[in-house]
């Protein structure tokens, strides 16, 4: 008897969540879509923030936005020091994957190496990411408020929108 009463509760609660969430995640009907996209229509706009330029778009753009030479040269400076740090990082994990790459040539690794050796890369990958990134808040902080405006207005202009596969630091162009 406890167990057909244990079965029916457990029945009862698995029928209640599955209602519980298809109520929640139950479509629109054709005209509460068409009322909310005339809703999204009509709101007001709000001013994209001012970007997070790499170093080469600002360089690339020095003249428009009217870089003082004090500008010019803390960007050239920080673009030298970001080089120097990625280009060190970039060795190290080449070294590290060399390292991988021999072990299974040579049929000397074992999972302990290979995922030392992957945590390493992943860490030294993680830390090269973030040195790219810290660059744009580095240059960023270089410029006046007028000046990430202008930028602004120059990277909507040109209709280039940052992509997550761009290199953060240096456009490709």
């Amino acid at each position: 008897m406890m167990r057909k009463t244990l079965a029916l509760l457990a029945a009862g609660a698995v029928f209640a969540a599955g209602a519980a969430i298809a109520t929640i995640i139950q479509p629109k009907p054709p005209a509460a879509i068409a009322a909310t996209e005339i809703a999204m229509a009509h709101a007001p706009r709000i001013a994209p923030e001012p970007p997070h330029p790499s170093i080469a778009k600002v360089l690339d753009n020095a003249d428009d936005l009217h870089l003082s030479d004090f500008q010019r040269q803390q960007l050239r400076a920080l673009s030298s020091r970001v080089q120097s740090e990625a280009q060190a990082l970039r060795q190290e994990i080449a070294n590290l994957e060399a390292r991988l790459e021999r072990g299974f040539a040579e049929n000397h690794i074992d999972p302990v190496r290979i995922d030392g050796l992957t945590t390493r890369i992943g860490q030294l990958e993680g830390r090269l990411r973030a040195t790219r990134l810290m660059a744009r808040l580095d240059t960023r902080a270089l410029l006046l408020p007028e000046q990430l405006a202008q930028l602004g207005s120059l990277h909507r202009r040109d209709g280039d929108m940052p992509q997550a596969e761009a290199d953060p630091l240096f456009d490709e162009r």
